[in-house]
């Protein structure tokens, strides 16, 4: 008995790290919303990590550049990450975000060509199963 809920809690641990963690994210502001789906790498390693555009027609691949925890003492800690568009060229954009454990404290998309600035935010309703899904009917 004991070697059945054994097995059953590593099946159920080894399905959650299975799936790829994931946010869906919608632009601030006012205008029709730009939502994208970033999806983090399957470990800490130098994966790359994806972003997926709601009308895009495949994922683009992203390198982290930058990576800084700042410690606090009470809560999780605050980590910065830069991510730019693979593959590398003058044209390439970069990802700024920033976490807080679980949390998406600031997510931006930079563009190369003109320096323009995105903002996100979290965008929960997005959120389908292992992916996101931008039905009109939800939003």
């Amino acid at each position: 008995m004991r070697l059945l809920i054994l097995i059953s809690i590593l099946f159920c641990f080894s399905n959650a790290f299975a799936s790829p963690l994931f946010r869906c994210l919608k632009s601030a502001g006012k205008g029709k919303p730009i939502r994208l789906q970033f999806t983090f790498p399957a470990d800490d390693s130098s994966s790359p990590a994806q972003v997926l555009y709601e009308k895009g027609s495949a994922p683009i691949s992203l390198k982290k550049t930058q990576d800084h925890a700042k410690p606090n003492r009470d809560r999780p800690s605050e980590v910065q990450m830069e991510w730019i568009e693979l593959p590398e060229s003058p044209s390439s954009g970069k990802y700024l975000l920033t976490t807080q454990g679980a949390l998406i404290l600031s997510f931006k998309y930079v563009s190369a060509k003109n320096a323009k600035t995105f903002t996100f935010k979290d965008d929960p309703d997005s959120v389908d199963g292992d992916s996101c899904s931008w039905n009109s009917k939800k939003h």
